[in-house]
């Protein structure tokens, strides 16, 4: 019996001493081992590409400062298998039981409010391959060049080429949408509209996606902007090609998240986006970068013959200067156990990493730019660099081994691009457009028709709202005078009218045939009245004499009953 309490001391006093190990930094050999957490999505390409970089830029950085630097990052890695509940336990269970002093992911896309709690209560840095952060949260870094610059990049090329009208196609997922305010204020501020918005769903049919692009032959404009997955995107352009959809007059813009297109394998699908421009990050070469690619390629090679690509994804580049950072921050750092003072250290951190020059502000990745590439002759070719201070310029001179469908793009952008990517200048259709002629408040809507010219005007606030809205599109209006609303949406529901202008009002039975657009006025039609004097009594002349004896002859019977039941 004391044997056996003996040894039950003793476990209790090892289960004690490592729980405190645990909770900070070892100290081994004078050597400080910092625990810093890793969450990714272990079972996808992107997830091994960054797990690889981050474990060479430990590498690298120790074999570079092995003798002078007296600290040194342990890497704890989770799991995430690409649930975001997951991650998130993850992220958790890193903060609360291992005691991490950072975090690098999860690359999953999550609510970035979620990540924040984590790290605000925590004050422990973490650094989100995906979600946007905040000004409001100082510990949530954005590792990732955000969706605000990406939308002022594609205005920027879209005003060089003096167009005026977008149609934007998106993937129907949170990530996907992020971009879509971004992009409107971009692009409202150059004058340029998106004549039709719309969404994709990741589990789209063929059958679903033809249909779509159907309707997209069906609007005059063909400058398209595509954001959305590159597996989602491979599919789109296959069929967009087999609808004729890829010919001159049709210009195809690629944001970021899907650029990646332009290096698929699959022959029938570089076929099919020949002529397209995309928004690449742009990265400086140098001979970091060619040393880390070669050695990544390697390893890919051995392990992973079947998704060999010869680039190494952004994503991996700027988590491999991420742990560059914090392994310099960590050093610099006298108090680990102080979050603020690491955070400080971080947001000091100004270098020339793999991926350019590396700096955080703002919670974010300070952008280096965009490279603009297009696919030529079943590959790509960079023609253009966009940065925030210059915006567009061209890329250096490029042999011209493009066919016919490609020539120079004008003198203030790039050197290589599509052939003929303008507006179609086919005959437009005349929208027939409704208007009720009202009696009563005619400056909303004040409709003459002259019966010689069998020509209708309309003015009034509704009717500039309409006007501001519907742009260069050509119209003519349609005056109806013995009739009502629900008539005339009747008869939009049958298509013999393309809209109505109006104060119609929104009703249940109205809203089943047609769309209504948000309301631009806040209380809707109303009369405004002067009180002529001043009169404490006034709330009452609205209620006539029917109405008080009716009250009196109410408050009568009810003193009866109460009577008569007493």
């Amino acid at each position: 019996m004391v044997l056996n309490r003996i040894i039950l001391c003793l476990l209790i006093l090892i289960c004690v001493l490592n729980h405190r190990l645990l909770s900070q930094s070892v100290n081994i050999d004078n050597e400080t081992l910092v625990r810093i957490g890793l969450v990714l999505d272990m079972e996808s390409w992107i997830g091994k590409s960054i797990h690889m970089c981050i474990n060479m830029a430990i590498s690298d950085f120790y074999a570079l400062n092995n003798t002078t630097y007296r600290t040194r990052i342990v890497l704890h890695t989770r799991d995430s298998k690409g649930d975001p509940l997951k991650a998130l336990s993850a992220v958790d269970h890193l903060l609360r039981n291992v005691k991490v002093k950072a975090i690098v992911g999860p690359e999953t896309h999550l609510q970035p409010k979620l990540l924040s709690l984590f790290a605000d209560k925590a004050k422990v840095p973490i650094f989100s391959l995906s979600g946007p952060s905040t000004m409001e949260h100082p510990y949530l870094f954005h590792i990732k060049q955000d969706e605000s610059t990406m939308a002022e990049s594609v205005a920027a090329l879209v005003e060089s080429y003096k167009w005026r009208h977008v149609i934007f196609i998106y993937e129907d997922t949170d990530d996907g949408r992020k971009i879509l305010p971004y992009l409107l204020h971009s692009l409202q501020d150059k004058n340029i509209h998106i004549t039709y918005t719309t969404a994709i769903s990741l589990l789209a049919t063929s059958d679903e996606i033809t249909q779509l692009l159907h309707k997209l032959m069906t609007f005059q404009t063909t400058v398209i902007i595509v954001h959305m997955s590159p597996s989602l995107a491979s599919s789109l352009f296959l069929n967009a090609k087999r609808l004729g959809m890829m010919r001159e007059e049709y210009a195809w813009i690629l944001t970021e998240k899907t650029v990646d297109l332009l290096r698929s394998t699959d022959y029938e699908v570089i076929e099919s986006i020949q002529g397209v421009l995309g928004f690449r990050p742009y990265v400086p070469r140098s001979r970091r970068l060619h040393n880390l690619t070669a050695r990544w390629h390697n390893f890919f090679y051995r392990k992973y013959p079947t998704s060999v690509t010869k680039e190494v994804p952004m994503l991996a580049l700027w988590a491999y200067d991420t742990i560059w950072a914090l392994a310099e921050s960590v050093e610099k750092v006298q108090v680990l156990e102080n979050g603020p003072f690491l955070l400080n250290e971080v947001l000091k951190i100004r270098f020339m990493g793999i991926s350019g020059e590396f700096q955080l502000s703002e919670g974010k990745l300070i952008s280096n730019g965009y490279e603009i590439m297009n696919a030529i002759d079943y590959g790509e070719k960079r023609v253009g660099y966009w940065t925030s201070s210059e915006g567009i310029t061209k890329a250096y001179p490029l042999i011209n081994r493009c066919h016919h469908r490609y020539s120079s793009m004008n003198s203030e952008a790039c050197t290589t691009v599509p052939k003929g990517r303008m507006l179609q200048t086919v005959p437009r259709k005349i929208l027939q457009i409704g208007v009720l002629k009202i009696r009563n408040f005619k400056y909303f809507v004040d409709v003459e028709h002259d019966v010689e010219k069998n020509v209708t005007t309309a003015t009034g606030f509704s009717v500039d709202v309409f006007n501001s809205c519907i742009g260069a599109i050509p119209y003519e209006f349609i005056s109806f005078d013995n009739a009502t609303y629900d008539d005339i949406v009747k008869k939009v529901n049958n298509k013999e009218l393309d809209g109505i202008v109006g104060d119609s009002t929104i009703l249940a039975n109205r809203s089943e045939l047609v769309d209504y657009t948000a309301t631009y006025t806040d209380l809707g039609i109303g009369t405004l009245a002067r009180i002529k004097k001043n009169d404490m009594w006034f709330f009452l002349k609205p209620l006539d004499v029917g109405l008080w004896m009716t009250a009196i002859a109410s408050l009568m019977l009810t003193g009866l009953v109460v009577w008569a039941i007493e």
